[in-house]
């Protein structure tokens, strides 16, 4: 048990290390994080058998891990939960939130209406310069707007990715044009 207990004390600063660079992870403080590494140190630090390599990788691997797990976890939480007790499971609507599951029906009225008319007028500018560009261009900003990648688009269309980003590239420099020329 010596062995285990030197090993965790020898390697804590790269549990640390690890860490640290998982502090982003949703939900999660670092304190959590940090609690999460070390447990895994120890948990590599028993389960390690000096027969299969080195330690270092070992626990370096297996402190990885359970972070990774860690933030699928509270991702998935997130996911859930949402962000705030006025988003729905689904998310935040176009134009406005809405309170909870239940009264999805019902809208946020402390939500400033001014800014609600303001993302309404930018969203008409926005939809009007798209409107002006050609048909292929359009299509692909709409494709991109929804979330494609490059290669879908492409494969879509039946030409390269790079076909794809070279008229993308067009498009946007026309919509910057369209969107300046209104005063956007």
């Amino acid at each position: 048990m010596d062995v285990v207990k030197e090993r965790v004390v020898e390697h804590l600063k790269l549990a640390q290390i690890i860490a640290a660079k998982y502090f982003n992870i949703p939900g999660a403080s670092r304190e959590e994080v940090l609690s999460e590494a070390r447990m895994a140190l120890v948990k590599a630090s028993m389960a390690y058998q000096e027969d299969k390599g080195p330690f270092t990788p070992f626990a370096w691997a297996a402190i990885r891990n359970a972070l990774n797990s860690l933030f699928k976890k509270q991702l998935r939480q997130a996911q859930m939960i949402g962000k705030s007790l006025d988003e729905t499971i689904k998310g935040v609507t176009q134009f406005g939130t809405h309170i909870g599951n239940l009264g999805q029906n019902i809208k946020d009225t402390r939500k400033n209406v001014l800014l609600e008319v303001g993302a309404r007028e930018r969203a008409k500018k926005v939809s009007s310069a798209i409107e002006k560009l050609p048909p292929e261009e359009r299509a692909i900003v709409m494709c991109i707007y929804k979330g494609m990648s490059l290669s879908d688009i492409g494969k879509k269309y039946g030409v390269s990715k790079q076909a794809i980003f070279k008229k993308w590239q067009g498009a946007s420099k026309k919509l910057k044009y369209l969107l300046v020329k209104n005063e956007y």
